[in-house]
């Protein structure tokens, strides 16, 4: 079960990391995400970040295996890293 994460640093987290993959300058490019549920429980999100000339640098956060691997434009697996603590937290708010 997915409980406990804190969403808002899951996306912070994989929106910097796109963007230092594919070279953007962080706020330039808007990031889509997913939530990717079993059986009603959220399992995963899916991280699309929309770089220039239709470019898309991909996520998939693993909620219950506790990491996230990173995709290139050409759909290329380029690392898995564990979530990063911060995103353990309770708290939900989103930082404006």
């Amino acid at each position: 079960m997915a409980t406990g994460w804190n969403f808002c640093a899951l996306a912070q987290f994989c929106y910097r990391r796109l963007c230092e993959l594919g070279t953007f300058e962080p706020g330039s490019f808007r990031m889509s995400e997913r939530m990717v549920r079993t059986l009603g429980d959220p399992t995963a999100i899916y991280y699309c970040l929309h770089g220039p000339r239709r470019t898309k640098f991909t996520a998939i956060c693993d909620l219950r295996g506790g990491y996230v691997r990173f995709y290139g434009c050409d759909g290329q697996w380029l690392e898995q890293t564990p979530l990063p603590l911060s995103a353990r937290s309770l708290d939900s708010q989103c930082a404006a």
